[in-house]
């Protein structure tokens, strides 16, 4: 399992260590036989699109050598880099799964959607995953409909049929919560 940390493009966690809301994530997979990796990329504003996705798909390039089954998950625009970088590399990533994602950067409010465009792309359509054909591989994302960052659109816009609304849980939720649907994809 690999996994791309959100942070509005902008932020990660201290020194790369574990994200909030993917903590006892590492502990539940190895109990269920997974290893856990977690890859930084480049920041923005320094860094604009593609570099993050480049970054990221090198080193989940590397990362899986060796692994018969490799998964990637990506929360907030960690799923919106992970998506982008596994769209590049079909036959290295069995699964990709999503948490709260900016996957449609034209359709956001138009104040988000500027913040974002500034931030992280000159070219918001070839930054956002619903601009490519779904990946050949399952494709499973998660969202809260009181979410007030990234609206739940994102996720059912870039695939309704491989979307799980909670009522509940806002932004950045413990991605815990999710864990059998999540073993239940990868262990299927």
């Amino acid at each position: 399992m690999i996994f791309v940390p959100g942070g509005g493009f902008v932020n990660q966690p201290e020194l790369c260590s574990l994200s909030n809301n993917a903590a006892g994530l590492p502990e539940m997979l190895a109990a269920d036989g997974w290893d856990f990796a977690q890859v930084c990329y480049e920041l923005a504003p320094e860094n604009k699109y593609p570099v993050q996705h480049r970054y990221t798909k090198e080193q989940i390039k590397s990362l899986a050598v060796g692994y018969s089954k490799v998964a990637v998950i990506g929360s907030s625009a960690g799923a919106n880099i992970a998506t982008l970088a596994t769209l590049e590399i079909p036959g290295t990533v069995d699964y990709l799964i999503g948490f709260y994602g900016i996957y449609d950067i034209p359709s956001l409010p138009v104040d988000v959607q500027e913040a974002y465009s500034d931030l992280y792309t000159d070219d918001p359509y070839a930054a956002s995953p619903t601009s490519y054909p779904l990946p050949n591989h399952p494709v499973k994302l998660f969202h809260a409909v009181d979410d007030s960052l990234i609206p739940f659109e994102q996720s059912v816009l870039y695939c309704d049929s491989c979307t799980t609304l909670y009522q509940t849980g806002g932004h950045s939720y413990p991605m815990i919560r999710s864990y059998d649907e999540i073993i239940a994809l990868i262990d299927g």
